[in-house]
């Protein structure tokens, strides 16, 4: 697909040919995938922001002129490093492609800023000392992964430009145009690169560069970011001092930085991790926020000299004893617990249970019940409050039945008390319990009997009860003979016995 190409928006020029470069236009469609937008122009060629079709995922893409072989080399080289590296401080490569004349390196686009574009832009207004110090410690981490590498790589390119920080505050270098692979025994680099303000005797020929080149662009970058880049070389490779600057930077730092832009390279630090231990000296392990500034924190207690610091002191033995009294009330609180449900528990053995009211005909014809009737029974059973007062002679058949897991019972007499002492109707607790119909059908010479669990019913003939659901057994005494049957019996769907 053929690119209708038009002028830079921001009229940059080729060094080279003094004429306009020119751009791909925004929406332009590269490997029919990347939607490309002019973002800027840098000495190794036009750097897009690009996007997804989905718009999901944002790019960079560098773009070089196939007519500009060095240009085109250094691109190629830049995507070899980029595939042997893995950190998390580290731009990351997607792509490398040439299209119509020109070559494509897509890249992983960060959200935030260069450390350039954070530099304050006001006369006499500097970045923090533990800012910049903070900022460093991240870039000599990354750095000490690269020369740790076999072969170690020179990144050779550090200023602010290079550097960008993340929204949550993460350095990432983003361009390794000019890195290099050192080679043991070489004398000089092969090409001069480097930008002029941070770069290395070395990276204009004498020796070749190494680790301690590195250090030296390291040592460069924090000048430039203490001083906001105001600060004019008085002679080649010579900084002026940064206190007579920026006088808030503290002399230890000025000491380590005119170490690391040493011109012998055998008197700066060696290695990124020298460097880097030497800045975190200069910062506090753990700090607090007074009034005043930032003081490091105590690790051991302060003497007592008052009673407020005695206090403080003796809190841990309150502490210990406050903890034991609340693990006694602990304790102590969950055997009331155990104590009252046992009393509950012991309560609704007496609520549930099947109390039925004898009659002076049913007194001798199969009466059973699960506890013994006596006086006694209202009183040890709070809820059952008695009604009225009538002799048993007066009492109907009336039977109720509650849930219990009491056995049937044989039929039993009542004890001669229940005759010659008045009986207190009991009330009994209401229950939701689940009711169906039987009809039964008997002359009037048999006897029949109903019982089923927690119901036991005898009469003589017919006879239709409304009874709790479930299976019953009926045993029908006859003249002659007995029988036994099963009989089950549901809500809502009667049941029916023909004895006849």
């Amino acid at each position: 697909m053929l690119f209708f190409r038009i002028p830079a928006p921001d009229g940059s020029v080729d060094s080279q040919t003094g004429k306009v470069i020119t751009v791909l236009p925004d929406d332009a469609v590269l490997k029919n995938k990347y939607y490309v937008k002019y973002l800027t122009t840098g000495g190794m060629g036009v750097v897009y922001l690009a996007h997804s079709a989905e718009r999901d995922r944002k790019y960079i893409i560098k773009e070089v002129d196939s007519s500009y072989p060095k240009l085109v080399m250094a691109l190629a080289q830049e995507k070899a490093t980029l595939e042997r590296l893995d950190h998390i401080g580290i731009v990351k490569l997607y792509d490398f492609f040439e299209e119509e004349g020109y070559y494509y390196l897509v890249l992983e686009h960060i959200a935030g800023k260069t450390l350039k574009e954070l530099i304050p832009p006001f006369p006499d207004v500097f970045l923090s000392e533990k800012t910049v110090i903070e900022w460093a410690i991240q870039i000599l981490e990354v750095f000490d992964y690269l020369h740790n590498l076999n072969p170690p790589i020179i990144y050779r390119d550090l200023k602010p430009d290079n550097v960008m920080l993340t929204k949550d505050g993460k350095i990432k270098l983003i361009d390794f145009g000019i890195a290099r692979v050192y080679k043991k025994g070489k004398a000089t680099d092969t090409e001069y690169f480097g930008s002029v303000i941070t770069a290395s005797p070395e990276h204009y020929g004498g020796a070749q560069t190494d680790v301690r080149s590195d250090i030296y662009t390291i040592g460069a970058t924090i000048h430039y970011l203490l001083t906001s880049g105001r600060a004019e070389l008085e002679e080649p490779f010579k900084f002026p001092k940064i206190r007579s600057i920026n006088p808030n930077v503290s002399p230890q730092l000025e000491e380590i930085l005119e170490k690391a832009l040493s011109l012998d390279p055998d008197e700066r630090y060696q290695t990124a991790k020298e460097f880097k231990l030497a800045l975190e000296k200069l910062l506090p392990k753990s700090t607090k926020e007074v009034e005043g500034g930032v003081t490091p924190l105590e690790k051991k207690p302060i003497s007592i000299k008052s009673p407020i610091e005695k206090q403080v002191q003796i809190m841990p033995k309150i502490e210990k004893k406050k903890s034991f009294s609340s693990s006694f009330i602990i304790v102590f609180s969950l055997f009331l617990l155990t104590l009252a449900f046992a009393f509950y528990q012991k309560t609704l053995d007496y609520r549930r249970s099947i109390v039925v009211f004898p009659t002076q005909q049913s007194i001798s014809h199969h009466l059973t019940i699960p506890l013994k009737i006596t006086p006694s029974v209202a009183a040890f059973t709070p809820a059952l409050k008695p009604k009225t007062t009538k002799p048993i002679s007066q009492f109907t058949p009336t039977v109720y039945v509650a849930e219990t897991q009491a056995p049937l019972f044989t039929p039993t007499k009542l004890e001669p008390s229940l005759t010659s002492k008045p009986v207190k109707e009991i009330t009994p607790i209401p229950t939701i319990i689940k009711k169906g119909v039987i009809q039964i059908y008997a002359p009037s010479d048999y006897t029949v009997t109903l019982r089923g669990k927690n119901m036991y019913r005898s009469f003589s003939g017919s006879a239709k009860l409304e009874v709790p659901e479930g299976i019953y057994e009926l045993i029908v005494d006859t003249p002659i003979s007995r029988k036994r049957i099963n009989v089950e019996v549901k809500r809502g769907k009667p049941a029916e016995v023909d004895f006849r």
